[in-house]
């Protein structure tokens, strides 16, 4: 994620797009993965049959709402 966030604006976030697309059903979560050149943040997204296509238009969605509201 381009942007340092907290749980009340991710959670904001989260609603809004689980409110605009027919697959709202799935788990998303903050994240961060370590590797050597440092922190990675993230948003986990989690679905027992969520498809690519699904999760790549999440990813979309939650880039718009993330640089729309920073």
């Amino acid at each position: 994620i381009p942007k340092n966030m907290n749980w009340g604006v991710f959670e904001k976030i989260t609603v809004q797009i689980k409110n605009n697309v027919e697959y709202n059903n799935f788990d998303a979560a903050l994240s961060a993965f370590f590797v050597s050149s440092g922190i990675i943040d993230a948003i986990r997204i989690f679905h027992e049959s969520i498809t690519v296509e699904e999760l790549e238009t999440l990813r979309k969605k939650y880039l718009q709402e993330i640089t729309r509201i920073f």
